[in-house]
């Protein structure tokens, strides 16, 4: 990841507003091939094709092979944070379900269900 991190510019932004977070991407061969998107794993893969596109335009053989090579790398950096992206949900999932658990247990022993639906007998309801 610290290879792909050098190769990968990423920069976290506010739109003029400062309402909406973004993220803006751009690979340091190609820094006029840049990318704004509401993630950083959207911008990878508009990235992605923003250089697919442009690889088609291009005639020499070493220019195809500098755009290949940022193209695998922009994968590579998009599957790195597709991963992370996963392992902060694994990480969040046993805390929201051992919650639930929880809710549940505690919803036997006061003899009814833990929703949000008020009771039978609450006037306010």
């Amino acid at each position: 990841m610290e290879a792909l991190a050098e190769m990968i510019v990423l920069a976290r932004s506010e739109c003029a507003g400062h309402s909406v977070h973004t993220s803006r991407l751009h690979h340091r061969h190609f820094p006029e091939l840049w990318v704004e998107c509401e993630s950083p794993i959207a911008a990878a893969n508009h990235l992605l094709n923003q250089l697919v596109r442009a690889m088609d335009s291009v005639s020499g053989i070493r220019a195809r092979e500098s755009f290949e090579t940022a193209i695998e790398e922009v994968k590579a950096f998009a599957e790195s944070l597709r991963a992370s992206e996963l392992d902060e949900e694994a990480s969040e999932q046993p805390h929201s379900e051992a919650a639930s658990s929880i809710g549940r247990r505690i919803g036997r022993v006061l003899g009814r269900s833990m929703s949000t639906k008020p009771l039978a007998s609450d006037p306010n309801g």
